[in-house]
């Protein structure tokens, strides 16, 4: 970043452009941490230790220093999400060549160019696959069932998507302004469903950003599918939705054609394969639903009351006939 402050801002290029390389530093000393790859080890049954650090991710935000696990992986993945969006060559292609920014041209004779941060982000790439992996392993039912009571729901819908679910209005925040949570579990949920849109908001720019970098690593396509892929069938369907639409829509639409037979078709037939027996068998319990509807709105309904006592809630049915 060139010396100066830019006129339209105010704001010094250079001081930003050393805060920006102590972001990127900080997050490699914490994200290659023996800390951190610990909770993203990614075996598919987790320890009931390694469990145990996961729930506490969210809780000690009331408490003062040392910085919670939550906050260290947040901080982390925010910064990897930063630099791969934003981190670019420059826009001129003399200026990028002088910079050494081009490395070489296409077929066609376009540049191919090169993110000046490629090396830190491919170092972090294979802990990020193994968060992902984590993450989807969490819904194995022999993790579910491990999860203490408090947090044995952390893992639904939250009421943000499903208000994006249903196309309700929310009211708009401030860029600067942080969501209120307002019990531990809604803390949980929050953290959770971040960490897991923004994993994926850096696959899906990774090709963007890393361009032949990316798309040439070798086994993309293993990894990818040992990663994002794994454990389908326990994964809810809202989960499902940042991985097709975030991640895989992008990689798609930003892949080079020469790298379709090495990337795209490896993930995209087995992918394509289960969707479909998925989205079967979906239909089919809506079909079973729909059928048993209409002969349970049949049977005679009575009226329903409750009474308290002694702080338990007392249902009590009375049929038409009896009321007559």
């Amino acid at each position: 970043m060139a010396e100066g402050t830019d006129h339209t801002t105010g704001i010094n290029r250079s001081r930003v452009g050393r805060c920006v390389c102590v972001c990127v530093f900080v997050c490699m000393c914490s994200w290659l941490s023996a800390k951190t790859f610990y909770v993203m080890s990614g075996l598919p049954v987790l320890p009931k230790h390694q469990l145990l650090y996961i729930e506490k991710c969210p809780i000690p935000c009331f408490s003062p220093p040392p910085c919670p696990p939550s906050l260290q992986l947040s901080f982390c993945v925010y910064t990897i999400l930063g630099v791969v969006k934003r981190a670019r060559w420059p826009a001129d292609l003399e200026e990028a060549k002088a910079g050494g920014f081009v490395a070489g041209y296409t077929p066609t004779g376009a540049p191919i160019y090169r993110n000046p941060c490629t090396p830190q982000v491919l170092a972090l790439l294979p802990n990020l696959l193994a968060l992902i992996r984590t993450h989807n392993n969490l819904f194995l039912p022999e993790n579910m069932c491990r999860l203490s009571e408090t947090f044995s729901r952390a893992y639904e819908v939250i009421e943000v998507e499903r208000k994006v679910v249903l196309g309700l209005t929310q009211p708009v925040l401030d860029i600067y302004d942080s969501p209120v949570y307002k019990t531990h579990l809604e803390r949980m949920q929050g953290f959770f469903c971040s960490l897991y849109d923004n994993c994926y908001h850096i696959l899906g720019n990774a090709g963007l950003s890393l361009q032949q970098d990316f798309y040439t690593i070798e086994g993309l396509a293993e990894q990818i599918v040992g990663s994002a892929l794994i454990s389908l069938d326990n994964v809810p369907d809202h989960r499902l939705r940042p991985m097709l639409r975030v991640f895989l829509k992008q990689l798609v639409l930003s892949c080079p054609q020469e790298y379709y037979d090495r990337l795209l078709c490896p993930l995209l037939g087995p992918l394509f394969a289960y969707m479909l027996q998925r989205l079967n068998l979906r239909w089919q319990i809506i079909n079973q639903r729909s059928t048993v509807r209409p002969t349970t709105m049949r049977q005679p309904t009575g009226r329903r009351s409750e009474t308290w006592q002694c702080g338990v809630r007392t249902t009590t049915s009375t049929s038409a006939r009896q009321r007559s």
